[in-house]
């Protein structure tokens, strides 16, 4: 095993890391890149770097209220490692794993994932921070689409919605009608969203096809949520879920009614993939879009058994999935689901 040490002093003064540096038990980590995602918000984190230990508070053993950070959290931790206080070095090496199978990150991911199997779970839910633009497929073509910016959804998406409320209009439909037919869509699709990400998003995957099928659907965003070029649903692929929704308009409603209540819930499809993107992304310039903000997160780095909402907490309300909030309860469902 090759090692690099450095000490304390060259971390401040030659990488300029001084006010990014978290202590943990002994351990300091370089948090840089994890601010503006933790949680909490980055603020929770600033007050404490390059100040005292924080191992005893982030264990919930400090401060009753505390959040209690899971283990996975604690291993993604790891990741940042930049100096073990203990022995004022760091060390850098190539961590091995007594894992009967090993993920190779040079070579596309989609067809190794599956051999994970029962240790897929824990792999796809501690999320890697260092890896931002992951190879999935051998195919160059596959690779290209499965790749897009967030404005994809609206170019594509946007027209079809428009076109649909105008032919409703144009079978008959005042626009008061239509308008109403168009929220109804819009709720049609925000219940849709909850029980996609619920159910099919985080289904249990054991097995090698339903981990490389999750994998694919929705875990690829779990384990690299860094990957902006992967955060939105690629059109391709999102056009089963669209088709769904225009057939299911179709059976159920008048002809006139289902054409708004197909273009409300595909108006409500792109708010969701572009607010998602912009709660990981974008600047959170209002208290509500901060909630959101902190709420989502706290499904990807805390509990992501709970907290599915990602335009809205009313279905997580309804469904009895809100988060726990304090540090106890917290530590309680995380013992609860092992």
């Amino acid at each position: 095993m090759q090692t690099k040490e450095h000490s304390m002093k060259q971390v401040h003064d030659v990488n300029g890391r001084g006010p990014s540096l978290l202590t943990v038990n002994g351990k300091v980590y370089d948090v840089v890149s994890f601010l503006d995602i933790h949680p909490g918000g980055p603020d929770l984190i600033a007050e404490y770097l390059n100040g005292k230990d924080v191992g005893r508070l982030m264990e919930g053993l400090d401060d009753p209220s505390a959040h209690e950070h899971s283990r996975a959290a604690m291993t993604m931790l790891e990741q940042f490692l930049v100096i073990n206080e203990n022995t004022g070095k760091r060390v850098e090496e190539t961590r091995t794993s007594d894992k009967t199978f090993q993920i190779d990150p040079t070579k596309p991911l989609i067809p190794q994932v599956g051999y994970l199997g029962k240790d897929y779970e824990e792999w796809v839910h501690t999320p890697d921070l260092t890896i931002k633009n992951q190879r999935l497929f051998h195919s160059d073509f596959m690779e290209s689409i499965s790749r897009n910016n967030w404005w994809t959804v609206p170019i594509v998406w946007g027209p079809l919605a428009v076109w649909s409320e105008m032919r409703a209009l144009k079978f008959g439909l005042s626009p008061v009608m239509m308008l109403s037919c168009m929220l109804l869509g819009y709720w049609i699709w925000s219940i849709t969203e909850y029980f996609l990400h619920r159910f099919l998003f985080h289904m249990k995957a054991d097995t090698y096809w339903t981990a490389t099928a999750h994998y694919f659907i929705h875990g690829l965003h779990h384990k690299y949520p860094l990957d902006f070029k992967r955060l939105i649903f690629p059109p391709p692929f999102s056009s089963p879920v669209i088709y769904l929704l225009w057939w299911v308009s179709k059976v159920v409603f008048p002809n006139a009614v289902s054409q708004s209540v197909f273009g409300g819930g595909l108006v409500g499809y792109i708010f969701y993939d572009v607010q998602h993107y912009f709660l990981h992304f974008g600047n959170a310039f209002t208290e509500g879009l901060r909630d959101m903000k902190r709420y989502h997160l706290n499904h990807h780095f805390k509990v992501h058994t709970d907290g599915f909402g990602v335009t809205t907490k009313l279905w997580d309300w309804v469904f009895g999935t809100l988060p726990a909030t304090s540090g106890s309860k917290v530590s309680k469902k995380l013992h609860d689901r092992k």
